[in-house]
């Protein structure tokens, strides 16, 4: 995997988020947990795409930003990349997209990432 995102919820389980080894291209994001305490010899399992999308929306993850609401709960926030390769201006007119990475629901198993035109972190 490329463009590396790892994350600890706040059960203490290791998420780590990536894309296909494509270069500019755009692909299915990769999205993997592991019951390792760890990184090192950490084993990851259930590999999914959390948006569904087959692009990831044109993006490629950076980083996942955990906020803490004055309320104490948490929103995770999807940082990624959304390259410009072929586009007007080239990759000097690249630019970022933020969006909300729920976590699973009760009876749940994976964490789902939406496309969202416009969002507010007081809604999640």
């Amino acid at each position: 995997m490329e463009g590396l995102a790892i994350l600890r919820d706040t059960n203490g389980t290791l998420h780590m988020a990536g894309s296909h080894l494509t270069g500019c291209a755009p692909n299915a994001a990769q999205f993997v947990t592991t019951q390792n305490p760890t990184l090192k010899g950490a084993v990851w399992l259930n590999n999914y795409n959390p948006s569904g999308d087959p692009t990831t929306f044109n993006t490629q993850s950076t980083f996942i930003f955990p906020y803490v609401h004055p309320d104490g709960h948490m929103t995770y926030v999807w940082m990624a990349d959304r390259w410009n390769d072929a586009g007007p201006g080239g990759l000097d007119n690249s630019t970022y997209v933020w969006l909300p990475l729920v976590p699973p629901g009760p009876g749940k198993t994976q964490w789902t990432l939406t496309w969202n035109n416009e969002w507010k972190l007081k809604d999640f």
